[in-house]
């Protein structure tokens, strides 16, 4: 995902405040949040789609190798 792609979803996609469910007084890994938004988004297009894996990634704008590659890992 690039990160412009990501912003998108974030400021279009993802219902606003979601992010302020996040502590991050103490430090938080991006990473590891971005990973988490990337499986959020995931499922929610598998729910979407009956778990078709490549309406999903036409969903999601995404290649269905890469979608693929993404649930593996």
């Amino acid at each position: 995902m690039t990160f412009s792609f990501f912003l998108i979803v974030v400021y279009h996609i993802y219902p606003k405040g979601s992010s302020s469910d996040i502590d991050i007084s103490r430090g938080v890994s991006f990473y590891d949040e971005v990973k988490k938004f990337e499986i959020d988004l995931i499922r929610r297009a598998l729910d979407q789609t009956g778990e078709h894996q490549s309406r999903a990634a036409r969903l999601l704008g995404l290649n269905a190798t890469t979608l693929n590659s993404k649930i593996k890992s």
